[in-house]
């Protein structure tokens, strides 16, 4: 059985050597909060290419103090698991990305690019993008349901 409401949180650098860190942070983290593999992993994937679109689309704003650091925060409660990625940097909405990649076409010639948001898209069951003005933020909210 496994407590309701349960709350952690990492920070880490603005760079894709966080990238394992964070999978970690994840899997450690769901799997002792008594969540199953299956749904570990498709948390994992989601936030593996929210991480890489920030730090692909979303530069940071240096006159920002915490500018170069990216927080994760993840709340269990009992029907869902959040997760929270906090950026100090330039606006970059995946939600309202207009990306519909072709998944007919042979991985050789399919054009590269939207994959990862198709994925966060269909991964999860709730996303929810903010950007805050003042203060150089973004934050976007993703939600599994287990």
């Amino acid at each position: 059985m496994t407590k309701d409401n349960q709350f952690l949180k990492l920070t880490v650098q603005n760079d894709l050597k966080s990238l394992t860190e964070i999978s970690e942070f994840i899997r450690s983290n769901m799997t002792g909060m008594g969540i199953c593999h299956d749904k570990i992993a498709e948390v994992q994937i989601a936030v593996d290419e929210a991480f890489t679109n920030i730090i692909q689309h979303s530069r940071p704003i240096y006159n920002n103090r915490n500018a170069g650091s990216i927080e994760i925060t993840c709340l269990k409660s009992r029907e869902n698991f959040q997760i929270k990625i906090k950026n100090y940097g330039e606006p970059f909405d995946p939600i309202s990305a207009e990306i519909n990649p072709d998944l007919t076409t042979d991985l050789i010639e399919r054009k590269v690019g939207g994959l990862g948001i198709h994925f966060i898209k269909n991964l999860l069951d709730d996303l929810k993008y903010e950007y805050f003005e003042p203060g150089g933020y973004e934050v976007l909210t993703m939600v599994k349901v287990v």
